[in-house]
């Protein structure tokens, strides 16, 4: 039997997804829908944790539970993405064998790895093909990615302990090959790199041929340039010292400002030299990421990476890319905001998302899976949604066999049917039939008789009696805007006290001594006209001409708002 290569079975893309990115400082999170020919974001936001208060699983909880509905994020698949240093990423050339021979060949090769380096030998790991391996024909070169897998229930366990059980967990540098799509043809094709500049940190991804090929973690963040400003500047005689939130205000205001703000001052400062503050943190993220650079090239051959994207809080310095270009002699430019996406709300809500569209970028960009593929979300945890899987068939099954039984019952009830007309005719047949002829002359016979009894009954039930004759009164006289819903004949030993209006041709001051027959009314309209009240009125003053009654009185009347509707109930009182 032939082997199978690696390879996915195809599922259907998803069509509504949580994107979830977690940081040793905050978790950001986007709900995307994927519609034909666009994206909408239907919800996005960040929560900051600090060191003093580290409790993800509370910004967890509120996230799930008041941030975005139950009933939303329910029918959505959630994908977590995360950084580990212990996250392995390489390319490996394999041989055409089994999938699940090949997966566990590189489990058993990261294993060994972790367990040299004396972390945990259990792996979660999978697999991208990245293409043929020119290096040795008939072999396949495919990326590698894996952490050890207490590493993942660690980064996963604020969720599961709300019993929120993702799709898909994965590093968020994997997820990054789904920004390339928005970028440029040319740098597309070929080598490219993401610079995602967090708080603390920063991660570089190489690229190649759109499919992610190398990692390095840079120890820069966008908290280095707040606080280099929050030095000692000594300017005219006077020291001058920038608090965290001044130090943000100029970070966010002026950005890098050497060559771009040159005569101006913030609070007292000339910004040039605020800006020198800024020159070592500029030069160690230029630094770095120049040995990068070259380090690739050695290891690629030489490949040189054509344009180099930002994304992140920290991309938002103003400046930077125009310095880090310079620093660096390639293309630098911010990740651009795709021209297909929307965001629900107004207009204002759009113009927000793009002022924080790169901070929001790698939660984007787990909101971009589509599959199930590329997951390091361990088995058990992911033997939960086959179970839930399992449940949907069972339910679709039962469903499947409720509707068998009705068509077989249908089919059934068809057949009796026909049997029964078939016994009709046979029994017509018998009846006819000479030797049954006294019998069928009998039951004519009597079947004449019981005619005749009805004719006779029903010709007393058409005598014409009091309450009849109030009855028709009654049928004839009510308004057709007005509905009828009960009628009862009953005894009354004084007159009731009234609510509603009272009309009566004789407007009695005593009390009557003996009892009296009263007819009462209810009565109901569903969205009701607004002069409803007038044909209630006319009724009554129809009912008072009839002279069957001594007095009429409408007891209630009532507009029902919460389902816009009329009710009422009248009393008459027969005449004596």
């Amino acid at each position: 039997m032939a082997q199978k290569s690696f390879a996915y079975q195809k599922e259907q893309t998803w069509q509504l997804v949580l994107g979830i990115d977690l940081s040793a400082t905050s978790m950001k999170y986007m709900l995307l829908r994927r519609r034909i020919g666009s994206l909408a974001v239907e919800a996005y936001g960040k929560f900051s944790i600090s060191d003093q208060e580290y409790d993800l699983a509370a910004k967890v909880q509120e996230v799930f539970s008041t941030v975005i509905p139950r009933s939303l994020w329910k029918k959505a698949k959630i994908v977590i993405g995360f950084d580990s240093s212990r996250l392995v990423l390489r390319r490996e050339s394999f041989p055409k064998m089994a999938a699940a021979d090949m997966k566990q060949a590189v489990e058993m090769g990261l294993a060994q790895q972790f367990e040299n380096e004396g972390a945990d030998s259990s792996v979660v790991c999978d697999l991208i093909q990245a293409g043929p391996d020119t290096d040795t024909p008939g072999n396949t070169q495919y990326v590698v990615f894996g952490m050890p897998e207490s590493d993942i229930f660690t980064r996963l366990q604020p969720f599961t302990q709300h019993h929120i059980i993702p799709h898909k967990a994965l590093p968020s540098v994997v997820t990054f090959s789904n920004l390339l799509q928005f970028l440029p043809e040319e740098s597309r094709q070929g080598h490219a790199a993401i610079l995602d500049m967090g708080a603390d940190s920063s991660v570089l991804v190489f690229f190649r041929d759109g499919m992610v090929d190398f990692k390095r973690e840079i120890a820069v963040g966008g908290d280095d340039f707040t606080k280099s400003v929050t030095g000692t500047i000594f300017h005219e005689g006077r020291a001058i010292q920038f608090s965290s939130d001044e130090a943000a205000e100029f970070k966010q205001r002026y950005g890098y400002p050497l060559g771009f703000s040159d005569g101006m001052t913030f609070r007292g400062a000339p910004l040039t030299e605020v800006g020198a503050m800024m020159r070592p943190v500029v030069e160690r993220l230029s630094g770095e990421i120049h040995r990068s650079l070259v380090f690739y090239k050695e290891n690629t051959g030489g490949a040189e990476v054509t344009s180099l994207f930002l994304l992140g809080g920290g991309a938002r310095l103003k400046h930077v890319t125009e310095v880090l270009s310079e620093n660096l002699s390639i293309p630098v430019e911010t990740m651009p905001l795709p021209e297909n996406i929307r965001v629900a709300g107004t207009a204002q809500d759009r113009e927000r998302f793009v002022q924080h569209f790169l901070e929001q970028a790698v939660s984007f960009s787990a909101a971009l899976e589509e599959t199930s593929e590329k997951n390091l979300l361990p088995p058990s945890l992911q033997k939960v949604h086959k179970n839930t899987a399992i449940q949907k068939i069972m339910a679709y099954a039962a469903c499947a066999v409720v509707a068998v039984l009705f068509l077989v019952t249908n089919g059934v009830k068809n057949k009796n049917t026909a049997l029964e007309k078939q016994i009709s005719a046979i029994e017509a047949r018998v009846r006819t039939s000479p030797s049954r002829g006294d019998e069928f002359a009998r039951l004519q016979k009597r079947q004449k008789s019981l005619e005749k009894r009805y004719a006779e009954l029903a010709e007393k039930t058409a005598q014409d009696t009091s309450a009849v004759r109030v009855l028709k009164l009654i049928s004839n006289t009510i308004p057709s805007n007005l509905k009828l819903i009960s009628l009862e004949f009953g005894k009354e030993d004084t007159k009731p006290q009234t609510s509603g209006r009272r009309r009566g041709a004789a407007q009695k001051q005593e009390e009557q001594s003996a009892p009296r027959t009263v007819l009462t009314m209810k009565g109901w309209r569903k969205n009701p006209p607004n002069d409803i009240g007038v044909f209630l009125a006319k009724f009554v003053v129809e009912l008072e001409k009839s002279g069957y009654f001594d007095e009429v009185v409408v007891n209630e009347e009532a507009y029902l708002k919460e389902d816009n509707s009329y009710a009422f109930r009248v009393s008459a009182y027969m005449a004596q």
